[in-house]
């Protein structure tokens, strides 16, 4: 999460969205400042927080379910083999992340079949982080059209338009691969409202 006074704007930043590029970018505006809480925030918990950014240019991105999901666990699972093999600061991540805790040591059908129902945040649709009662964000980008959609929120900023650094791209196949029946359901369950709201398909 992100938040400008000066250019009175907000970012939403939901996980495995691209949000950590987004920051490095927001972070170019000399007032941009980080969350009070969590990174994570959903837009209702920023505004209940801080009511009076409710006013602000409000904007987040989303992505395909099934690839956000596949990219969440691979995340996870590569950052498992690196702390046991003696990576202090993921050891210290294991300790200090929740979600990361909670499902350590889970394969691909475990993470999707059972994560969601100890993590809430594996399970809340995207557009509900982005809506709070009547407010939702004015601009949705996509993962799938990321440096168009960047550059869009440039251009609502006044920033210079220009190539955009993915960070933290993961070293995964396509997410098909990765997905039998029960999985591919499951997600579709969990995440009706995106596939309706967003017309995403496996």
């Amino acid at each position: 999460m992100r938040i400008s006074d000066s250019k009175r704007v907000v970012f939403v930043h939901l996980p495995k969205t691209g949000g950590a590029s987004l920051e490095a970018v927001l972070d170019s505006i000399p007032d941009s400042r980080g969350p009070k809480k969590r990174r994570h925030d959903t837009l209702a918990q920023i505004l209940e927080t801080e009511p009076e950014v409710s006013s602000y240019w409000i904007f987040g991105f989303v992505r395909n379910p099934w690839a956000r999901m596949v990219s969440w666990w691979s995340m996870i699972d590569e950052a498992l083999k690196s702390a046991e093999a003696g990576n202090t600061m993921n050891q210290r991540k294991f300790e200090e992340y929740p979600v990361w805790r909670k499902v350590r040591g889970y394969d691909f059908e475990t993470f999707v079949l059972r994560g969601p129902d100890e993590v809430l945040r594996l399970r809340t649709p995207q557009i509900d982080v982005l809506t709070a009662g009547d407010r939702r964000a004015d601009f949705i980008g996509r993962t799938e059209n990321y440096a168009e959609d960047v550059n869009k929120v440039r251009e609502q900023l006044g920033l210079p338009l220009e190539d955009v650094p993915h960070r933290h791209r993961g070293t995964h196949g396509h997410y098909r691969e990765y997905f039998n029946p029960t999985t591919r359901d499951r997600v579709a369950q969990l995440f009706e409202k995106d596939l309706d709201e967003f017309g995403y398909e496996f």
